[in-house]
């Protein structure tokens, strides 16, 4: 996970940005990447973008005015600084990794499905862009080889359900989750963050409303595997 830390001050930005030049401020209840905003120290000014319903790029001056603009932008809504990942990607796309998991009729954390999205051009979210089998994303787009690929599959399987086990320790069991996992120009897995309620649009796209069916169907079979294992 990047180095990451609750918002307090902004001379926490300002420390953070110092020592890394580029970083990504995230509400702490959000979704669709609609609260997220990535921030850049440039030489003699700071560059912000996030998106809503469209792409925003802006610049600024000083930090005084950067601040200000970032403030209003979270209107008193709590939110996390992150540290950027170097992600791969095509381009001036970058791509990371959504797996769906859920536990199954017998209890068990199971994964129906790892997309590879790739954003928009210059965005700072994958969200509202494109979506493809890792196959095809990893050997089309970025020409790894088919060994390669199986063995990136697997590190992120095994990732996924460590972290999806990792949570429910703090939160209890789930059902579902999403997961999103990004992997840096030197192989470096990274978790991104974790979602209670997908939308499941990577997936359906990537797999298709037969898996969407099934989906949904292991949900009704965890509940009764819970009610059966109470009684």
């Amino acid at each position: 996970m990047p180095f990451t830390v609750l918002y307090d001050n902004p001379d926490t930005i300002k420390r953070i940005l110092h020592k890394h030049k580029k970083i990504y401020l995230k509400k702490c209840q959000s979704g669709g990447g609609r609260g997220v905003v990535a921030v850049e120290r440039l030489d003699f000014s700071y560059q912000y973008k996030y998106f809503a319903n469209r792409l925003f790029i802006n610049r600024v001056d000083d930090f005084d005015t950067l601040i200000y603009k970032l403030l209003a932008f979270f209107n008193n809504e709590a939110f996390i600084i992150q540290n950027s990942i170097n992600l791969i990607g095509v381009k001036d796309s970058v791509i990371d990794v959504r797996g769906e998991l859920q536990r199954d009729g017998n209890g068990e954390i199971i994964i129906n499905g790892m997309m590879a999205r790739v954003s928009n051009k210059n965005s700072p979210i994958t969200t509202h862009a494109y979506c493809y089998s890792i196959d095809y994303a990893f050997g089309r787009l970025l020409g790894y080889s088919n060994n390669k690929i199986i063995e990136i599959k697997a590190n992120i399987a095994d990732l996924l359900k460590k972290l999806y086990s990792s949570v429910e320790l703090s939160y209890g069991t789930t059902g579902e989750l999403a997961i999103d996992i990004g992997i840096d120009n030197s192989g470096k897995l990274w978790f991104i963050e974790c979602n209670a309620f997908s939308a499941k649009v990577s997936f359906d796209r990537v797999y298709g409303a037969a898996y969407i069916y099934k989906f949904y169907y292991n949900l009704i079979k965890y509940a009764i595997y819970l009610y059966e294992s109470s009684t």
